[in-house]
Order: C-alpha cells, then structure tokens, then sequence
C-alpha cells in the first residue's frame, strides 16, 4: 500500500526541480535580455502619415546627445526588429547617443504600407524624421548619424545626397538590386545542397522574371506565365516593379563624411565582395572603413551560428548579445566614438 505514496512523493520532487530549472532558466534569459539604456515611445508625422517610433537614449549622460537614425532593410520590421537590434544599440547609446527606430509603415501602429513605397521614399521618409529630430532639445543637431542594414544601401546614399549627415554604417548593403538577387538565389540553393541542374533551372526562371518586369507585365498576367510556386503576392510584385532597377553605384559618390562599412565574408544575401569593391571604388579612403569578417553571414553571427537557424534561436532566446562576431560591436563602438570626438 505504500508505493503509490512513494511514487507521488518522487513526483512531486520531480515536478519542483522541473518548476524550479524553469525558473532559473527564465530568469537568466530575463536577464540577458534586458538593455542598459531607457525606451521611449514616440509619433513621428510624415508626409504619408503618422509612424510608430522608438526613441532610445542612455540612462545616464550629460550635455547634448548625438543621433543615430535606423534604416531597415527589407521586409515588414518593427522599430527592434522585434529586438534583433537592441544589443546594439546598447552599445551606442552609451557611447553618447540616442538612437530613433520605427515599425516600417503598415507594421504596428505605424501608418501607410511599405510595400508601396520606393527607394527614393523611403529616403524622403528618412529625411523627414531628421528634421523631426533636429528639433528635439536634447539633441545635436550637427551630429546625426545613419544606421542602415541590407536594404539601406539603397536608402542611405539617396539620403546622403539631400541632407547633412555626420556619419553612416552599414551592415551588408547590396549595390545592384537585380545581381543581388541573383547571387542569393544561387547561393541559397549551394547552401541547400541543390544540384546543378536545379539552380540553373532556377535561376533561368528568375531571369525569366525579369523580362516581364522590363515589359511592364500586369500580376496576373505574371501568375499566368510563370510555373514558379514560389510567385510573389501582388503586392510585392509591385514592390518588385517600382524598386528593381535600383543601383547605388553613382550615389555612393554623394559621400562626404565618414562610413563605416561592415561586411560578412560567408553572406548569401549579398555579394560581399562587389559592395566591398564597388565602395572602395567610389568613396574616397579618407571617409572609408572597411571592417570585414570573412566568416560571417548577412547578419554577422558567429562563425559556429552561421546557416544554424536553432542554434541561433536559442542563443538569440538565452544570450542575445553574444550571437555576433568578435568585434562587431566593438568596432562600431570605436567609429561613433571618434565621431563624438570630433562634433
């Protein structure tokens, strides 16, 4: 009669070590996600309405702040980018600055959509949260900065062009949007392990694509032609159609301050290698630093999270701010560092 008690006596031990690794688990997770810097949320009005933004300063600085303006890259990203950026931005706002991020338009409270939104709208948009800045009393006004990812390099040089800025980097730009996605589509299937034969189909069908974007061919005409499962919703083949001739090589030149270029010698997004060569080429050396790490991705994780998506989900759950290559917050660091030295 007494082995059911011992076996619900065993279970109950059981059940509170398991509630207590859960507590202890959570809380480390906890405490490895939260951030040394203070949050603020702020309405930004544009000319095509009203953005959801996050104004991030540090909790402790004296005098006037410098700036530092997100640009996202591709898709439908929140002002974190659903927190992707916080350790970041942690390290720069305790160098000195605040940092201004918003959830795309249509994502959040946010108004518009970005699917219908060009290049050279989004850099209007840029544009018109620094002046929105600008106005702010805890700013300097002649220390704002880019902060743009993937996309951005689109973005930021037509920014460049129309305004004054102190500072840019940019984490894995793409200089042509039609060879960028190119190179992605063949490298994603190498990684996949696709045959040879496979990625030459493949790439011959985005080829295809192509020339119905040069016709100016209508969505469902476009649904119709193309055998691909994998065809873009209407709103992204307009997206497609309003964006894919962009190239940034010429505007590059608009440069005249310092850039910081961070770059990842495994990333199969973007050719790494011609946006290196095509910068060096059109920004004089003297506004140019080149911080390269030849064994990351798009993103710059470690070289051991590198094309591990769980690996990488779990350390981005339990210790997001050491998911990155050595050196990769350091070096951003030390570049808005100098940059408050010499505002």
């Amino acid at each position: 009669m007494m082995k059911p008690i011992i076996e619900n006596k065993t279970l109950k031990i059981v059940l509170w070590i398991l509630l207590g690794m859960v507590v202890v688990i959570g809380g480390i997770a906890m405490k490895n996600n939260t951030y040394d810097f203070k949050e603020e949320r702020v309405t930004i009005p544009t000319e095509h309405g009203k953005l959801n933004a996050l104004f991030v300063t540090p909790k402790r600085h004296e005098g006037l702040l410098g700036a530092i303006i997100v640009v996202h890259g591709d898709g439908p990203q929140t002002a974190s980018a659903r927190d992707a950026y916080k350790a970041t931005w942690e390290r720069l706002v305790n160098k000195g600055y605040a940092v201004i991020s918003w959830d795309k338009p249509g994502v959040g409270k946010s108004e518009g959509h970005w699917l219908h939104q060009t290049m050279t709208d989004r850099a209007d948009e840029v544009i018109q949260v620094i002046d929105w800045v600008k106005k702010d009393h805890r700013i300097d006004a002649n220390n704002i900065g880019l902060w743009g990812a993937s996309q951005a390099g689109w973005v930021v040089p037509k920014v460049v062009g129309k305004t004054d800025i102190a500072f840019t980097i940019l984490i894995s730009p793409a200089i042509n949007w039609v060879t960028q996605g190119a190179y992605h589509t063949h490298q994603k299937m190498l990684v996949q392990g696709k045959a040879e034969k496979e990625i030459q189909e493949k790439l011959a069908a985005f080829h295809e694509g192509l020339t119905y974007l040069e016709e100016d061919v209508g969505y469902e005409q476009y649904v119709m032609m193309t055998d691909d499962k994998d065809s873009m919703s209407e709103k992204r083949w307009q997206f497609v159609k309003a964006n894919y001739l962009s190239d940034a090589t010429e505007e590059l030149k608009n440069f005249n301050t310092p850039v910081l270029l961070v770059l990842g010698g495994k990333d199969i997004n973007v050719d790494a290698k011609e946006t290196r060569m095509v910068y060096e080429a059109e920004i004089p050396e003297k506004w140019l630093q080149v911080a390269w790490f030849p064994e990351s991705d798009h993103a710059i994780l470690k070289p051991s999270l590198v094309h591990q998506k769980w690996k990488m989900a779990l350390h981005f759950i339990f210790s997001p701010k050491k998911i990155v290559a050595d050196g990769y917050y350091e070096v951003q660091e030390t570049f808005v560092r100098q940059q408050k030295m010499s505002n």
